[in-house]
């Protein structure tokens, strides 16, 4: 189970918004240190420029983790290096402008208020602590544009940004 907090915005010079999220972290050890991994996490996150923005994301951040251990300030340290890519769809949003709130539109239309799905490339660091809790810094950066299709000849393209803080409790099946 991962839990993440953090702060979200966009390329525009959006301030970013507290972000927040829960999932999944599955992973298969390859050898030598190195793991697959997969994070998918419901996130919730935003940003405020000329308007206040709030959308929930189904994500899935899928790469490579890699762990060695080395002395760090006199004692054996764990740590974790991640990189990869990530994936997500537009669940739900809010969209409040000039003292209005509305649902906003996922699609590629010209009455979109954005397109649904989002993707870029991740990377994490951080430590593995005892009993194997992680914990870590993730930064996700948007190469999708996701100012609709319809929209993009009159927008400055939009990309989304994300860096969380996670903590990750590994869940041990009973015997």
């Amino acid at each position: 189970m991962a839990f993440h907090l953090g702060s979200a915005g966009n390329n525009q010079g959006a301030r970013g918004k507290f972000s927040y999220g829960a999932g999944l972290e599955l992973g298969v050890n390859l050898s030598g240190g190195v793991a697959f991994m997969a994070r998918p996490t419901m996130n919730f996150r935003g940003y405020k420029g000329g308007h206040s923005v709030n959308v929930a994301y189904l994500d899935v951040p899928v790469g490579f983790e890699f762990n060695w251990k080395n002395d760090f300030l006199g004692s054996k340290v764990n740590w974790l290096l991640g990189i990869g890519v990530y994936g997500g769809t537009a669940i739900v949003g809010k969209y409040k402008a000039n003292g209005n709130k509305s649902n906003m539109k996922f699609g590629e239309g010209m009455n979109d208020n954005r397109s649904r799905i989002d993707y870029g490339l991740q990377g994490a660091f951080g430590w593995i602590g005892k009993g194997g809790v992680k914990w870590a810094f993730q930064l996700q950066l948007g190469l999708k544009n996701v100012v609709p299709e319809a929209r993009q000849a009159t927008e400055e393209r939009m990309r989304l940004n994300n860096g969380t803080f996670y903590i990750s409790f590994p869940l041990k099946p009973k015997s």
